[in-house]
């Protein structure tokens, strides 16, 4: 990460998570632990809560967190998901509140493999 914090790549769109071992498509330049400390520093991130967000572009464009898997809490809200096309990620109008934060997690990661 540079003085501002931003990584030295143009990277693909990734997940990062409060739980590294579901953190996806994370650059190898990323200094994860000063982007995390700067990120949770930024939202107000409780330290108990489970998150993740996609990042791209320097940007978060999606997140969500839970206390216990099943009530979600959304960036930027509950009836936005994000979805990919030639132009890059955005977001649009579609219920998640029938969905698991696994579930979103998932989702997420599939859209980027795409």
């Amino acid at each position: 990460m540079d003085e501002q914090g931003k990584w030295n790549s143009e990277a693909a769109p990734f997940v990062i998570s409060s739980d590294a071992s579901m953190d996806h498509n994370i650059p190898s330049d990323l200094d994860r632990e000063l982007f995390m400390e700067r990120l949770t520093g930024y939202t107000e991130i409780p330290e108990d809560m489970d998150c993740f967000f996609v990042i791209d572009e320097y940007s978060v464009v999606y997140g969500c967190g839970t206390y216990d898997g099943d009530t979600c809490y959304y960036y930027p809200s509950e009836d936005m998901i994000p979805v990919i096309d030639g132009s890059g990620i955005y977001n649009t109008s579609e219920p998640t509140v029938k969905r698991s934060y696994d579930e979103l997690y998932g989702y997420c990661c599939e859209l980027l493999d795409k």
